[in-house]
């Protein structure tokens, strides 16, 4: 093109001179001369005109139309349509210009290409992800997996295996492409290995074709090269903190370029299913220990059954023998006898309480506490408990009194048995941590803003710890200065209280200074209340307490 260009513009030259040389000649033969100049001037010119034309048309040809030709291709890819632009015909830099407009065509198919495949992969890891998230087993959750990767990837075949890192070794999911053999049952050998060198290197294994060797890949990399019966292999760890789980491989049957989307969702994919791993072992070792507790449970039930039946037999006859012995109408029992056997008596009673105490929390814990509903006088119970405890008040030297409220006549709906049981142990409490010269006050009366009947037993004696205050109520518990004193208790009394308390829709609080003494509060609802409550109430007519 431009050599034309410049062949013209030598053309136009050389016209010009010889215009000038002949116009501008001497001699006689100047007017023939001018005619012959004028005839080569037109001529030229004429010849100018014509190569003129034919530049222009050359231009039309070899510029304008491929450049139209262009457009037109780059309008219709614009437009979605897989064209390629002409680059055949035309001038050189023309071509080189469709040239570079088909390949940016090409990379830009491919980029809108590899895009889709990117959102399409998207959506899909999106649905695998929640498929995992509701599969109730990892096996399901593996079924999931190679349900719906498995046809869409364009593999042969799609595999999620277990390692040793997490149980028995084998496969949790197999998917493969139709036509295809099974493949073999058996776990590939160099699975395991292959897990723990990616996991531990935090990576993963893409082979376009596994007959290829390459120097990225170590000694560990051999056996899979060996043992991998496919061309193009995918294998991605499977694994949480220091443990590999299992891996996720993808193989084929020709070699094939593997996508960074493919490898980011198979990555993504491989999270979920560790996590899904983890959290159904946490869930099958919290199964086993809950079934656990529940044996030990049933063990500690029958155990305290059995020995409750079995105490109470020979206590009842040694009551019964202290009961004749002490009924001694022939004076044939000295005074240093009878106080012997008082002391018998007493411990008889302590030890009777206490499996009284042990029969109550069995049947609080498991569900089987009844309740005889009845009014109870309030103050009925107080004296129920001074009575009681006047004797252990005596020994200590500790002042036990009762104060009776405004509405002396007040009464509880519930059970007496157990009514009285809980108001025993709560002064028992006192008296037991209270020292010599101490005072144990116990008093009822009506909160006047709530109307709940309020029982309240306070003393001045070690007090409970802050530390221990909100355990006090836990089985078992004892309080450290309890401890270091060697109180005597089973840290069953409180426990047993408060459910004793909840049964009756009550409540229980305790108020404590170490070294200054306790205060513990009963709420119960009044008696028109509470009778409201029980006939509004699913418990049955023995009052169980649900």
């Amino acid at each position: 093109m431009w050599t034309l260009v410049v062949a013209f513009c030598v053309l136009l030259l050389l016209t010009g001179v010889c215009a000038g040389f002949l116009l501008h000649g001497q001699g006689p033969t100047l007017t023939e001369t001018s005619s012959g100049a004028a005839a080569v001037v037109v001529v030229l010119t004429v010849s100018a005109l014509l190569g003129t034309l034919y530049l222009a048309r050359y231009a039309i040809r070899s510029l304008l139309a491929p450049i139209q030709r262009l457009r037109v291709a780059v309008t219709r890819f614009q437009d979605g349509e897989p064209v390629v632009a002409d680059g055949q015909d035309g001038a050189r830099e023309v071509r080189e210009l469709a040239g570079v407009v088909n390949e940016l065509m090409r990379h830009t198919t491919q980029l809108a290409g590899d895009q889709e495949d990117t959102l399409r992969l998207h959506r899909l890891a999106l649905e695998v992800v929640q498929g995992i998230r509701d599969s109730t087993s990892v096996r399901q959750a593996a079924d999931v997996v190679c349900t719906v990767l498995g046809p869409v990837t364009g593999g042969d075949q799609l595999a999620i295996c277990l390692t040793a890192g997490s149980g028995e070794p084998g496969y949790l999911a197999r998917w493969h492409a139709p036509g295809l053999v099974a493949p073999p049952a058996e776990l590939p050998p160099y699975v395991c290995g292959a897990a723990e060198e990616l996991w531990r290197r935090s990576t993963h294994l893409a082979l376009a074709d596994t007959r290829v060797q390459s120097a990225e890949h170590e000694q560990w990399f051999t056996p899979v090269q060996d043992e991998a019966a496919a061309r193009a292999l995918l294998v991605v760890p499977i694994g949480f903190n220091e443990r590999a789980l299992g891996t996720i491989s993808l193989s084929g049957s020709s070699p094939r370029r593997w996508g960074h989307s493919e490898i980011a969702v198979f990555h993504h994919v491989a999270a979920f299913l560790a996590q899904k791993i983890v959290e159904v072992e946490h869930r099958e070792q919290q199964a086993r220990y809950v079934m656990g507790l529940e044996r030990l449970k049933r063990q500690r039930d029958d155990f305290l059954a059995t020995v409750s039946h079995e105490l109470r037999t020979p206590l009842t006859s040694i009551s019964g023998y202290l009961e004749v012995l002490m009924d001694d109408e022939d004076d044939q029992v000295s005074d240093a006898h009878l106080r012997t056997l008082v002391i018998i008596e007493r411990n008889t009673d302590r030890l009777r309480g206490l499996i009284e105490d042990l029969l109550a929390v069995s049947a609080i814990q498991n569900g089987r506490l009844l309740l005889q509903s009845q009014t109870v006088a309030v103050a009925d119970l107080l004296g129920y408990a001074v009575e009681e405890l006047g004797s252990m008040a005596q020994e200590k030297q500790v002042r036990l009194r009762a104060e009776a409220g405004p509405g002396d006549a007040e009464l509880i709906l519930g059970d007496r048995v157990h009514l009285q049981r809980a108001v025993v142990n709560i002064v028992g409490n006192a008296l037991k941590f209270s020292r010599p010269g101490d005072v144990v006050n116990v008093s009822h009366a009506v909160d006047r803003q709530t109307g709940e009947i309020v029982i309240s037993c306070a003393d001045n004696g070690m007090g409970i710890p802050e530390g221990d205050l909100n355990h006090v109520t836990t089985h078992f518990f004892r309080a450290s200065n309890a401890t270091n004193h060697a109180v005597p208790g089973t840290g069953l009394g409180l426990p047993m209280v408060e459910a004793i308390v909840q049964a009756h829709r009550g409540a229980l609080t305790i108020e404590s200074t170490e070294g200054r003494g306790t205060t513990v509060t009963l709420r119960f609802p009044h008696t028109r209340a509470a009778v409201l409550a029980s006939a509004g109430s699913s418990m049955d007519g023995r009052g169980r307490v649900p």
